[in-house]
């Protein structure tokens, strides 16, 4: 028997972590519903390398793709979330297709769901709304600092 066996997990990420995470989850035998964005599906099957990242992060979940415009969305996906175990909250603040789950509002429905949030930065940091590319943390952390000519900026 899986150490998760029995656990019901609501993976709401678009993003590579959240995705990760809940493909561990399920390897350990959790059962993992993803919430997803059908139009952001949509673009990672138009491109090859997207498209197998996805079928590797997705493995082993079933998954839910909700209308975000239909009014009835939030109060659908807040009663799928009262029937699980834990939440996986892995969505930008600033999309608000994901902004229909939040944590008291779940927590209102299922007083003992554990709701785990998987930010790029600290929700009360400057930059909590920014997505940390490979990019972003090579600057934040100052590596491109160090790179380029002496006489001109950093690249």
């Amino acid at each position: 028997m899986k150490p998760l066996a029995g656990i019901k997990v609501l993976e709401v990420s678009p993003r590579i972590a959240g995705r990760f995470c809940g493909k561990v989850m399920a390897m350990l035998g959790a059962e993992v519903i993803r919430v997803e964005d059908g139009a952001a599906a949509a673009s990672e099957r138009d491109g090859g390398r997207l498209e197998a990242l996805r079928l590797y992060l997705d493995t082993s979940k079933r998954s839910v793709t909700p209308d975000f415009d239909d009014p009835q969305t939030p109060a659908v996906l807040r009663e799928l979330a009262a029937g699980c175990d834990v939440v996986l909250d892995g969505t930008p603040r600033s999309d608000p297709a994901f902004a229909v789950l939040t944590a008291p509002d779940l927590l209102q429905a299922n007083p003992g769901l554990i709701v785990t949030r998987i930010a790029d930065f600290r929700s009360d940091s400057a930059y909590r709304d920014f997505v940390a590319t490979a990019i972003t943390q090579l600057a934040l952390s100052g590596q491109l600092f160090i790179t380029g000519e002496a006489e001109r900026e950093p690249l």
